[in-house]
């Protein structure tokens, strides 16, 4: 690849980090208090520049679950502008204060009530709470989660994601408006459990079937949202602007999970592990090598058992197709005094805790070099 060309390509993807929100987001979310925490009153400001005529004013504010939802109301009038006009939106306004029950990661949009239709102007991912320790996702392929929280795509879309000293680049590659594919990158910085990214995709370029040629622009076509789950489940939201004459936002939720080669998932996580813990004095730490051998199914997932029987990985999984990514699986031994837990699971490691409330992880051991090191 060309130097130039590599150079230019990596000044493009992380320079897109630290573009304003607002530029491909609509209109822009804040906190005007900074950090708040579980048991805080929560105050959101809106600002921007709307584009329609009337400023719509601020209805309701309230919290559903993980969801943050912001209302307002746009009414037509003779006397409004119709010149792009400054917004500024502020619940504080509203009499009954939103207050926060749990810490975790936030979803917040503001709709506005139009006179033609319900539409989302405003959309952000908030984290809330300390952040603790966070698996950052598992380098390589990626693909929609069957049965997943938001089951909306399928077979022909995917995803590729690498973190590189806590930044996120992606590859999302898929189809234009017209069906015709392409792909759009990114890159940005892994906040907690978020990470927000510009998508571009690069035009005008030749190869790898033809002559080479670089690429003579980009377009910036959204945002990305990534809500990160562990080593192999996210949530990423797409979000774009409807059209250039309005802040009204197409918001597109999938959640993708770490692509297995494997025929089924209980399949893909046989072979060798080390399993253990990864906090506390590291004398005491618990350890263990497991290999599995066998797959069983189960009611609700599969177990996988080691060939001397002294191991079973009982695992859960949320869809019925055996290709589901497990949500879930804890390990029994009738060897060992302490079991483990494993919530956020990828293809190379599980993150999760021991039986004594330790963190704890394992890891894959490729085969190769198991046999090596054996020698």
């Amino acid at each position: 690849m060309n130097l130039g060309y590599s150079r230019w390509l990596l000044v493009m993807l992380f320079l897109a980090s630290s573009w304003p929100l607002a530029a491909q987001n609509g209109l822009e979310l804040r906190v005007p208090s900074g950090k708040v925490d579980a048991g805080d009153e929560l105050h959101l400001q809106v600002s921007g520049r709307w584009l329609n005529g009337c400023v719509p004013e601020l209805a309701s504010a309230r919290i559903e679950g993980m969801q943050i939802r912001l209302r307002a109301t746009q009414r037509l009038s003779p006397d409004c502008s119709t010149a792009p006009t400054d917004l500024l939106l502020d619940t504080r306004v509203l009499p009954n204060a939103m207050r926060l029950r749990r810490t975790g990661v936030y979803r917040v949009r503001l709709d506005v009530e139009t006179p033609d239709a319900l539409e989302t102007h405003a959309f952000a991912l908030l984290q809330i709470g300390a952040v603790g320790p966070v698996a950052m996702p598992e380098a390589g392929f990626w693909w929609s989660e069957v049965g997943g929280e938001f089951p909306n795509a399928g077979p022909g879309l995917g995803f590729h994601l690498e973190v590189q000293q806590s930044q996120l680049s992606a590859l999302v590659a898929g189809y234009g408006a017209h069906g015709e594919p392409r792909w759009w990158l990114g890159a940005g910085e892994v906040q907690g459990g978020i990470a927000v990214l510009e998508l571009s995709a690069l035009v005008q370029g030749g190869g790898p079937f033809q002559a080479y040629q670089s690429p003579k622009s980009s377009v910036t076509e959204g945002m990305a949202w990534f809500e990160l789950q562990g080593p192999g489940r996210a949530v990423i939201w797409l979000v774009d602007r409807i059209s250039e004459n309005s802040t009204a936002l197409d918001v597109r939720p999938q959640s993708i999970v770490r692509f297995n080669f494997a025929a089924t998932a209980a399949e893909g996580m046989l072979g060798r592990w080390w399993i253990g813990e990864d906090s506390g004095i590291a004398r005491e730490r618990a350890h263990l090598w497991v290999e599995f051998t066998k797959v069983q199914t189960e009611p609700d997932g599969f177990s996988l058992h080691d060939a001397e029987g002294w191991y079973r990985l009982q695992c859960q999984q949320s869809s019925k197709a055996n290709d589901a990514a497990p949500t879930a699986c804890q390990l029994y031994s009738a060897q060992e005094p302490i079991g483990f837990e494993f919530d956020r699971l990828a293809i190379q490691q599980w993150r999760g805790r021991s039986g004594r409330g330790a963190s704890a992880v394992a890891i894959r051991v490729d085969d190769m070099a198991a046999e090596d090191s054996s020698r």
